[in-house]
């Protein structure tokens, strides 16, 4: 699975769980907001010190 693929699964799976159980409006409000594309730059130098560090994508790419 590329890097990009990683993130907007992340990215998805994130959204998920946070609008469960949201007003409808209010969830897709959120999914365009985050899921409208976009660089990604931020998850991507994520996964990229995680190689260095020898991290697991999976991990680096976990919610808190």
């Amino acid at each position: 699975m590329s890097d990009r693929e990683q993130i907007e699964a992340a990215l998805r799976r994130s959204v998920e769980s946070v609008t469960a159980g949201s007003p409808p409006r209010l969830a897709e409000a959120v999914k365009y907001a985050v899921l409208s594309g976009g660089g990604r730059i931020r998850p991507r130098l994520v996964l990229a010190a995680a190689r260095v560090c020898a991290a697991s994508s999976i991990s680096a790419l976990a919610r808190p």
